[in-house]
């Protein structure tokens, strides 16, 4: 398995893993009686490496899988986990790259889970608007995301 890597760049190998593991259904159980999957496993992984704040090169991986899994048919609990490690991970400076992935990611994962993850955007923020001038692709993601969220009715709070 090891060669199949060997002329691959970082993000091709997380694309690879993750096209092989976190998508297949395959299940067992843990010592403590409680099911796992491939799919919990990967999920913990991506939202742990994103989240992980003294490790750069980490979260820089856990970008890559969790925009390759964004790429992904994932149910809508799944989008909505990654959605929240993104969103938390965007109240960061990052560069154009990472945001890219990261605005994408919540682009699609605002398709899969049409109503959870939206309502997140509004309630956990950041304002998407402080990454406009980035480039081009990441002002038109920022533009997308927000038309989207235009459309959506006010959150009302008690």
């Amino acid at each position: 398995m090891a060669d199949d890597f060997e002329d691959l760049s970082s993000a091709a190998v997380i694309d690879v893993t993750a096209k092989r593991n976190a998508t297949s259904f395959g299940e067992w159980t843990e010592s403590d009686g409680q099911s796992f999957s491939n799919s919990k496993a990967t999920t913990r992984a991506a939202v742990h490496t994103v989240l992980n704040e003294k490790l750069t090169t980490l979260q820089k991986t856990g970008v890559c899988l969790i925009y390759n899994l964004a790429l992904k048919e994932l149910f809508d609990d799944v989008a909505t986990e990654l959605a929240t490690a993104v969103l938390q991970f965007l109240h960061g400076d990052l560069p154009e790259d990472q945001a890219y992935m990261c605005l994408l990611s919540i682009q699609r994962f605002m398709a899969i889970s049409y109503n959870d993850v939206p309502a997140l955007v509004k309630m956990l923020g950041p304002d998407l608007n402080k990454f406009k001038g980035l480039s081009d692709r990441v002002d038109k993601l920022v533009e997308e995301v927000n038309a989207k969220l235009a459309t959506l009715p006010s959150l009302q709070t008690d």
